[in-house]
């Protein structure tokens, strides 16, 4: 998320794009400090969604095909919270930790 007078807002953006009505892309986009492909990527998201296209939008993606079906990580989490983080330990009270060293 951008902050309130970041040059890439929303309406920096807006605004980059109206400039490339009139001027090359890559001018605006050097003086701008970005990348022409992305200057290109605004305008043209522009020109298909107006200015909902210059909004921010999440990196997270549509869909995760080797995603780990919702069953099978219910069931690990019922495991998990059975064994309450003893996994592979010992339950009896000893520490396991040495105090001296053996002559």
């Amino acid at each position: 998320m951008t902050h309130a007078n970041a040059p890439l807002t929303p309406a920096g953006r807006l605004r980059l794009v109206e400039r490339c009505q009139h001027r090359p892309i890559a001018h605006v986009a050097a003086e701008a400090g970005v990348a022409r492909q992305t200057v290109t990527k605004w305008v043209h998201r522009y020109q298909v969604l107006g200015e909902a296209g210059l909004v921010d939008r999440s990196s997270a993606p549509h869909t995760s095909p080797t995603q780990i079906p919702k069953t099978v990580v219910d069931r690990i989490e019922v495991l998990r919270r059975e064994h309450n983080g003893r996994h592979g330990r010992s339950t009896s009270s000893s520490s396991g930790t040495v105090t001296g060293s053996p002559r």
